[in-house]
């Protein structure tokens, strides 16, 4: 049969398609080759992105007391879980009176966690949306994102997990305002890869955001048990090629 991509304007080499899934936007191209391996020595493609990171994020936008609380409550639930850490350290580790803490935050720690979790997962949000606009190629941008990720989980000692699951772990169900709180994160998160994936004009499911979602955290906890940063690197590896399906998935054997 006639290579259907001659018909379509694309390149013979242009890769698989995506087939038909929810939400896919009709007339999108092929997805990119991902066959050849990601050398992550190379920083051809990374230097030129400085998304806002985790670790040290930029409060200047709001630098009073309630900023500080809550970047210094991120940092401490990341490391060590929301119920490893009391309320006592987080007001040392802050400098912060425990008059002013209740100010800012009445519902107390269970308020402080929420914003927590606000907080850091528009940072994350912020991330995945430098990562896209620095990315030559569909397949660059969730791969500089997990590089982003891998990077700074090393240089914290494979201490600072992911800041949503850190806080969700202890308390979803059972804290309506977390659940809530969590659940329009991980949807703000889909969004922005949803976005990137508009960017470049690839067809992608809601489904296909959430697995890439699924795997880097799961990813997060095998990179600290192995001490590795290696896990969070081919999470997406593993993410781009189940976007593109083997030649021979729906054939039948002779």
């Amino acid at each position: 049969m006639e290579d259907g991509s001659a018909m379509n304007g694309l390149p013979p080499d242009a890769g698989p398609v995506r087939q038909g899934s929810d939400h896919e936007a009709k007339g999108r191209s092929r997805l990119p080759s991902c066959a050849t391996p990601y050398n992550y020595g190379d920083r051809s493609t990374t230097d030129s992105i400085r998304p806002v990171t985790l670790q040290g994020a930029n409060l200047s936008s709001q630098s009073d007391t309630r900023g500080r609380l809550i970047r210094v409550a991120s940092a401490l639930f990341r490391q060590r879980g929301y119920d490893g850490v009391g309320l006592t350290e987080i007001l040392e580790a802050s400098k912060a009176p425990k008059g002013s803490f209740y100010y800012h935050f009445p519902g107390g720690k269970e308020e402080l966690g929420e914003a927590a979790i606000r907080y850091a997962g528009a940072e994350v949000a912020k991330l995945i949306e430098g990562s896209s606009a620095a990315a030559k190629s569909f397949a660059d941008g969730p791969r500089m994102f997990a590089k982003v990720l891998a990077d700074g989980f090393e240089q914290s000692g494979f201490r600072e997990g992911c800041p949503i699951t850190s806080i969700a772990l202890a308390t979803v169900p059972k804290i309506g305002a977390h659940a809530s709180a969590v659940q329009e994160v991980f949807d703000l998160w889909r969004d922005r890869i949803l976005g990137h994936a508009r960017r470049f004009d690839v067809a992608l499911a809601e489904t296909d955001a959430d697995r890439l979602l699924l795997l880097v955290e799961g990813a997060w906890i095998m990179a600290r048990v192995r001490q590795s940063k290696q896990p969070l690197l081919d999470s997406v590896e593993v993410w781009l090629l189940s976007l593109a399906p083997a030649p021979n998935r729906d054939r039948n054997p002779a």
